[in-house]
């Protein structure tokens, strides 16, 4: 008993030494064998022999799976030009290897150079989930941050307002949602822009009446006047034109005030009227915020003159800025101006061309100068330069080369219309538009 029980131990070291051997002895032989298969694999990928070399690489990555090897096979693809087999090894790759920027890096700059944008920022936004970070990624979605494609196309086109777009076609005008579908159907000879979930329109019968934004008529005008023209109706307060002067009514259709040659909307509880060639601010009330009568009165496209805590108004020799009390907000004389369309940049006109500012008056920008300009509003101001039309981002960089005869704002879709020879077209911001 003595003996075995001696024995035993020396046995269990001979045993252990034995596995660690068989062990060691295979762990060099699998090395030895990986090491082929991936020399074999080289080779024959240096003499473009692709079946013979993928079939190697397999057999590599069979025995030691490994993020550099998959990247070396996804770059044979690419050598090869074999664009399908090389987006469908970087798609594997994000699979297995779903933490390691360089499996990202890969499919991104596979799905850029076939100008896959959609897939591009679909990637980019599992990226941004999975916390990923990489010098290559970031310069990438740079580059293409501002790609955009073409959607619907239109005869003529109005502003974006609230979410919606008046736009003509084939001489009938309706209106379409953010991203250019169709929302109000093309029966109108004329519609006004959307605000407070009406627009005011002209049918075909030359009635006169406010819609939503599906068509549907929700709100009649009943005045004994004629009417040939109709303001959109912000809150209680509409306009109508009988073709000489403009007066303002109720949701009663009651007058409430009138006999002006020109208005605005009266919006942010003030407006600008016109009588006798001259201008005025008028309160909600219809009182005069002060006793000053100005040459102009600066309107948006929707016919508001109130945005940001300023109205522009120009006194016979200059535009300046003032609050809605009638008192001046700057110093600041500009030969031209139009007016905030958010809480960021308006566009102004100096001898230099056309620039921005803040609220203050402050110039935003320097030596940043345009033949002509839009205010910013979504993060971009349309710009004219060379006699052609195109966007800047907030910090003043190109965001699209000039390059269409006219353009509209962008909406908060990423969207904005342009137009081309003679037609309008919306484009769309892949990094705001693209499909997971």
């Amino acid at each position: 008993m003595k003996g075995y029980k001696a024995w035993v131990p020396i046995g269990l070291v001979v045993c252990l030494v034995l596995s660690f051997y068989m062990l060691f002895n295979t762990r060099i032989t699998t090395a030895k064998e990986y090491d082929n298969y991936l020399s074999t694999a080289r080779d024959y990928a240096k003499q473009g022999i692709a079946v013979d070399a993928l079939e190697n690489y397999a057999k590599a990555l069979g025995i030691k799976n490994t993020i550099d090897v998959n990247v070396e096979v996804g770059n044979f693809y690419v050598k090869i030009n074999d664009v399908v087999g090389a987006i469908g090894w970087g798609e594997q790759m994000v699979e297995t290897f779903d933490t390691n920027p360089q499996a990202y890096e890969f499919l991104l700059s596979r799905y850029r150079e076939n100008n896959d944008y959609n897939r591009c920022f679909a990637l980019y936004d599992t990226i941004v989930k999975r916390k990923i970070e990489s010098k290559s990624i970031s310069s990438t979605m740079k580059e293409i941050k501002y790609v955009f494609y073409y959607g619907e196309a239109f005869d003529d086109v109005d502003v974006y307002s609230e979410g919606f777009c008046a736009v003509e076609y084939e001489g009938k005008w309706g209106l379409v949602n953010e991203i250019g579908e169709k929302s109000a159907p093309f029966m109108f000879k004329h519609i006004g822009p959307y605000i407070d979930e009406l627009s005011p329109v002209i049918d075909e019968n030359d009635e006169v009446y406010f819609i939503d934004n599906q068509g549907n008529k929700k709100k009649v005008v009943k005045i004994k006047d004629k009417v040939l023209s109709l303001s959109c109706a912000v809150g209680d307060n509409f306009a109508l034109f009988n073709g000489k002067t403009w007066s303002f009514y109720n949701k009663k259709n009651e007058k409430i005030s009138s006999d002006y040659t020109g208005t605005s909307l009266l919006a942010n509880t003030v407006v600008a009227v016109e009588k006798d060639g001259k201008w005025n601010i008028l309160n909600e009330d219809f009182n005069p915020i002060s006793d000053k009568k100005y040459v102009e009165v600066v309107q948006d496209a929707r016919g508001i003159i109130y945005r940001n805590g300023v109205i522009f108004v120009n006194d016979g020799s200059s535009f300046y800025m003032i609050n809605k009390e009638g008192k001046s907000v700057s110093d600041q004389r500009f030969k031209n101006a139009k007016l905030f369309l958010d809480d960021t940049y308006a566009a102004v006109e100096t001898d230099k061309g056309w620039t921005f500012v803040d609220s203050s008056g402050k110039f935003v920008f320097e030596d940043l100068y345009f033949e002509d300009a839009h205010s910013f509003i979504n993060g971009f101001a349309a710009i004219k330069k060379d006699g052609q039309w195109g966007f800047i981002d907030i910090d003043g960089n190109i965001a699209i080369d000039c390059q269409f005869v006219d353009a509209k704002d962008f909406n908060s879709k990423g969207c904005a219309f342009v137009k081309n020879e003679n037609i309008w077209q919306l484009i769309r911001l892949y990094s705001l538009n693209y499909e997971e």
